[in-house]
């Protein structure tokens, strides 16, 4: 377990290092309040396959704003829901029995 400020593109990293296993992640929602979520990140579950030359860009768009946001796409997996993660409001990410907390 290690303690560290929030860094955006080291949780991106964290995230990216899960493979596409489980991870818990606590942050902070819009709002204020304390959010802990069960989720996985690169599911393509309801995605249309079949995308236009239009929606490929509008996707492409979408991930560079995401990345500018300091935002993250993941499958909320008790929601069964795609949600969106701000970065810099992340407090702690738990994966493979590594726990690694942000902020003070």
């Amino acid at each position: 377990m290690s303690n560290k400020t929030t860094n955006p593109d080291q949780i991106r990293a964290l995230i990216k290092n899960a493979k596409g296993r489980l991870f818990t992640i606590i942050f902070n929602k819009a709002d204020g309040t304390e959010r802990s979520m069960v989720a996985r990140a690169g599911v393509h579950k309801f995605v249309n396959k079949n995308k236009t030359d239009e929606v490929k860009v509008t996707v492409t768009k979408r991930k560079e704003t995401f990345k500018e946001l300091e935002m993250i796409s993941v499958y909320d997996m008790h929601k069964l829901a795609y949600r969106i993660i701000n970065l810099n409001k992340v407090k702690s990410f738990a994966c493979n029995k590594t726990t690694t907390l942000f902020g003070a």
